[in-house]
């Protein structure tokens, strides 16, 4: 992050994601979380132009609709998940922010079929 600190996300056994941080290359971490809001698992995140940092997730259970998101702190707190519209069948997902700012998030675009 722009502070200098590595963060990833994971998931957790209660079905909501929790993050991990580190301010010294890895010797310690701390441990932020839970997600609330609807069920989440396995985070995919980036961090804006203005330092926030949004995190979109793996749908939990049945919920089909991949939920969102996001810290104003550097991780250590999170908003509540809410859900986007983007159609998931609780498939994992990835995104990454590009050199020029822009953002491309991979996901399998259905509600319920985890094939194309």
């Amino acid at each position: 992050m722009t502070n200098g600190e590595v963060i990833f996300g994971t998931e957790y056994k209660d079905s909501h994601s929790r993050f991990w941080i580190t301010a010294d290359c890895g010797k310690t971490w701390q441990i932020t979380g839970p997600v609330a809001g609807v069920i989440n698992e396995q985070p995919t995140l980036i961090q804006r132009r203005d330092g926030s940092l949004l995190a979109y997730l793996r749908p939990g259970g049945i919920s089909g609709i991949i939920p969102w998101t996001e810290s104003k702190d550097f991780g250590r707190t999170w908003s509540k998940a809410k859900c986007t519209k983007l159609p998931n069948p609780y498939a994992a997902i990835d995104m990454v922010k590009l050199r020029d700012g822009r953002v491309v998030l991979a996901f399998n675009n259905s509600n319920s079929r985890r094939t194309r």
